[in-house]
């Protein structure tokens, strides 16, 4: 896989598993070394910009109008992106019924404007797809999964109807196990990985009063500030925010080997 496609992360769910929350989560421990940015893909009620208190405009959808003719430049892509915390957004609000003018010749040429101004480029795309621009398919693709009776049935109801329209991309998908407590299921991972012939690589607690505290402040400082001392950052953002963040910079190792490991061992202080 290329640099730049390794670059390139797409998170969706087939139901409100967390999919947006892991994608900005992840965002924000990459942005803590690297210069990132978020574009929420998602067709069917895009959060990113609600989450993170950014203006719905501009937006993806307006965007798409400056590629009719060509490709997304990186100056035009830079004029469309918010910042908070130090993290680029380009949010997607979408007219209704407008779907149409995202292409995939327009995903594919925004990606890559986006693959060649920042180091890391996170897609919050929604709902899984049966096919998926070439610049996301090859990238990295990551599956969040609720281990639970409903994010379970929804995970085989959907490899199913994706397998039934021939998704190529289903086997190159990775599985991150979210909202993980002493009451989830057990063992689903060998499950996943018999059943549907992907890879659960990894888990994020249940952690219900960070991601309040993240809604209603629309910060992703416990995810991305320096950490000196831990026991200051559990007292400041919580025990939750501290579990999360190491679960996330763990995914964040797993998905993006290659990049600098420069954070790691701050989270061991």
């Amino acid at each position: 896989m290329a640099a730049q496609e390794q670059s390139v992360v797409s998170v969706f769910s087939a139901r409100p598993d967390g999919a947006t929350s892991v994608a900005v989560g992840l965002a924000a421990v990459l942005s803590q070394t690297s210069r990132v940015l978020v574009i929420d893909l998602c067709q069917h009620g895009p959060e990113v910009a609600p989450l993170l208190d950014v203006e719905d405009s501009p937006n993806v959808y307006e965007l798409s109008f400056l590629a009719r003719l060509s490709p997304v430049s990186g100056s035009e892509l830079e004029s469309h992106v918010q910042w908070r915390d130090g993290l680029g957004v380009l949010a997607g609000i979408w007219p209704a019924g407008q779907r149409e003018e995202i292409t995939d010749a327009f995903v594919d040429g925004l990606v890559s404007a986006a693959a060649s101004r920042f180091d890391h480029v996170i897609i919050d795309l929604g709902r899984p797809r049966p096919t998926l621009p070439s610049a996301l398919a090859g990238g990295v693709l990551t599956w969040v999964v609720s281990p639970s009776p409903l994010g379970m049935a929804a995970l085989d109801h959907t490899v199913g109807a994706m397998r039934e329209q021939n998704a190529s991309w289903l086997r190159s998908a990775s599985v991150v196990l979210n909202r993980v407590d002493e009451r989830s299921w057990r063992d689903v991972e060998r499950l996943i990985e018999l059943e549907y012939g992907m890879r659960a690589v990894a888990k994020l607690p249940l952690a219900d009063e960070c991601w309040r505290a993240l809604e209603k402040g629309h910060s992703i400082a416990p995810f991305c500030v320096p950490v000196t001392d831990r026991r200051r950052h559990q007292r400041t953002y919580g025990s939750d925010a501290w579990r999360t963040r190491q679960a996330l910079e763990e995914l964040a190792h797993v998905l993006l080997p290659e990049r600098p490991a420069m954070v790691a061992a701050a989270l061991e202080v």
